[in-house]
């Protein structure tokens, strides 16, 4: 009998991740179902929440994203492993934006 799940996988299919954690513990003797199910709803959030195109942000905000994304792992990318940020050389930054100036 399934009581409840944890608040993060609450929508969750419980009878299939049920079955699918008993099918893996049979199988291998461990399962990192749930560990799976928490971390995809995370993904969705963190993607969902993610400043879009085109949103103009305060300077303060810009701030608080930049110290976020410093003690962030793996802030180069996304959840869907998009850049969402990359450096560039004050050379390069001639070549793209003066044009041989």
């Amino acid at each position: 009998m399934i009581r409840g799940l944890p608040a993060a996988i609450a929508d969750a299919d419980a009878e299939a991740l049920i079955r699918d954690v008993l099918a893996d513990l049979l199988e291998h003797g461990v399962s990192s179902r749930v560990e799976e199910a928490v971390n995809a709803m995370l993904s969705t959030m963190a993607c969902h929440g993610s400043v879009r195109a085109n949103r103009r942000l305060s300077i303060e905000e810009m701030n608080s994203l930049l110290r976020d994304m410093e003690r962030t792992e793996r802030s180069a990318q996304c959840n869907h492993g998009r850049l969402t940020w990359f450096q560039l050389s004050i050379d390069e930054l001639d070549r793209r934006f003066l044009r041989g100036r």
